[in-house]
């Protein structure tokens, strides 16, 4: 912030040597010192963006995620959304630290919507055929979709609890939105 700064110079002999004062400004750091990147593509896993700082200007030892300063975590984001992006620094010879420097807006975006292909790998349910109780059968998980069925449960590339006879809808959806 703005401030005054008293400086004070001796005279160290009676030859009217002047004493050098030396003063260090180190600058404070903002977000246009850094370059955040805008946007990814939803993959269902966390994703850290890319934060390059410019020429000289000091890396972060911290990022976080969240609405705001005060609520943001390390954590980095998974879910389609926007994420304000916060870092702190160590100061350095040229800039003061930071804490918690709101560099800009993250967006984790959907990719094309995924069209779902359901392959079943065993007991193949098909229209009219029996299911005995408790019957399962299995298919290809595919990334990006997430899996329904009306009248089982849906577990990592299986369907599981059938209990009665009848045609049985497995339905994948794009988990992106």
């Amino acid at each position: 912030g703005a401030g005054t700064i008293n400086l004070s110079a001796t005279q160290c002999s009676t030859k009217k040597d002047a004493t050098a004062v030396i003063i260090n400004v180190k600058s404070k750091l903002t977000k246009s010192n850094y370059t955040l990147q805008a946007s990814a593509d939803y993959t269902g896993n966390p994703i850290t963006p890319t934060i390059q700082p410019g020429s000289g200007i000091p890396t972060p030892k911290t990022v976080k995620y969240g609405a705001s300063a005060a609520t943001a975590t390390t954590t980095a984001p998974t879910a389609v959304g926007s994420y304000n992006v916060y870092i702190s620094t160590d100061a350095t010879d040229s800039y003061c630290a930071a804490t918690n420097l709101e560099i800009g807006t993250f967006k984790i975006v959907c990719a094309a919507v995924i069209k779902p292909t359901i392959t079943a790998t065993s007991n193949v349910i098909k229209c009219g055929d029996d299911v005995t109780t408790n019957g399962s059968f299995t298919f290809k998980k595919e990334e990006g979709l997430t899996y329904t069925c009306d009248g089982g449960t849906v577990g990592d590339g299986t369907v599981t609890g059938i209990t009665k006879a009848g045609d049985y809808i497995l339905t994948a959806t794009n988990s992106c939105g």
